[in-house]
């Protein structure tokens, strides 16, 4: 290999690494120290949440197998069987879509700080609460899930000392103790990644007011859409297992819900970077048909699950209508803001922001020197 191939080849890993891992360079002059320890650390917490819902999972497909035999052996109903394993997906689902979260937890800080975006490293402490306010619930959950399990059985021994043991309880406590360290911890680090990014919305909207104004609603539509991918995938998630589960109505909206999600956040992306007004208008649009989507597909479940408040079902309607009608509110709230923040985007077309953005991109690449800012002007 010639040293000029070489040369290209290292250039080539140097800039795919660049894209994934905060890296200093002579063209940036945001410091990575502190992006590098949020990005750290949100690993290691999310990686320990990981393992240890990975053994919650375990410890409750124990229980679910041991309680069937049970069943058998106690010569109880036979629609309790059928009852657990209904009970069985709905905790699969749900943590299903913990797992997601905490994804979604590691791409927002990932792509905070590989974008600089200090409003996104704001929004994080929001979100590291809500995780932690989860992760109690889940917790209070499976302790009413036990209860109820404990009845079921008429309060056998070998049922109540299998759901008491160890192995069942330690693993759903960790999770709310490891979410609540890593919010201290967090709000440290913003302090110090909001520092680190604040000069650069200055040095992008040059001192312009109104340019920094129309680059903070352009964050705030870019954050928005993620949410609003992560609630509408959840919500279309919980609502297809759900009802499938209990039901034999197959949800086709969900489904349509799961495959718009995908497409919105990159339409939406290029309809405000570009300032594309069609495109613009189009993703809006979408987002208020997506919103009307949910509240039919809330309204079919409601209506599909009335005849479960009076059958051996209850309990399984109960535990499943709280957590769909949270996830359907904060969906439609997110899906609101995501319409109003892209329409409000639209309307600031050509006040300079994709102009500016096109130079910081090429001086970010070293094709362009930033410009002057007199700071005492």
């Amino acid at each position: 290999m010639t040293q000029e191939a070489a040369d290209a080849s290292h250039k080539r890993r140097a800039k795919l690494l660049h894209r994934i891992v905060p890296m200093t360079s002579q063209d940036s002059d945001v410091p990575v120290f502190w992006s590098r320890a949020a990005l750290a650390v949100c690993l290691l917490v999310v990686l320990l949440c990981v393992a240890f819902e990975v053994w919650l999972i375990d410890c409750e497909s124990g229980v679910h197998e041991t309680l069937k035999n049970d069943a058998i052996r106690l010569n109880l109903d036979p629609v309790l069987s059928a009852n657990l394993n209904i009970d069985l997906t709905v905790s699969f689902t749900y943590h299903a879509v913990f797992f997601l979260s905490l994804l979604f937890w590691l791409f927002l800080v990932w792509d905070a700080v590989m974008s600089f975006n200090t409003l996104q490293v704001l929004s994080i402490n929001a979100y590291n609460v809500a995780v932690f306010v989860y992760s109690i619930l889940q917790l209070l959950q499976i302790e009413a899930d036990a209860s109820n399990t404990s009845r079921m059985f008429r309060n056998d021994p070998g049922v109540l000392a299998y759901l008491g043991s160890a192995n069942c309880k330690t693993a759903p406590s960790a999770l709310p103790i490891f979410t609540s360290l890593f919010i201290p911890i967090f709000a440290y680090l913003t302090i110090k990644l909001k520092a680190d990014f604040g000069w650069r919305k200055y040095r992008i909207a040059g001192g312009d007011k109104d340019l920094e104004r129309a680059f903070v609603w352009y964050h705030n539509f870019l954050l928005l859409q993620k949410f609003s991918f992560l609630f509408v995938l959840s919500f279309g998630s919980i609502n297809s297992v759900l009802v499938t589960a209990v039901t034999d109505e197959i949800p086709f909206a969900p489904a349509i819900l799961s495959v718009v999600v995908w497409v919105l956040p990159f339409a939406g992306h290029h309809a405000v970077r570009r300032e594309r007004k069609k495109l613009g208008c189009l993703v809006v649009l979408m987002y208020l048909v997506t919103i009307a989507m949910c509240a039919y597909t809330l309204w079919f479940t409601l209506q599909s699950w009335q005849a479960f408040k009076t059958n051996e079902k209850r309990f399984t309607y109960d535990r499943m209508r709280n957590t769909l009608l949270l996830y359907a509110v904060l969906t439609m709230m997110v899906l609101c803001a995501a319409a109003g923040t892209g329409a409000f985007c639209v309307w600031s077309f050509g006040r300079g922001l994709k102009n500016a953005l096109d130079k910081e991109r090429l001086r970010v690449q070293g094709e362009q020197k930033a410009q002057h800012i007199d700071l005492d002007a």
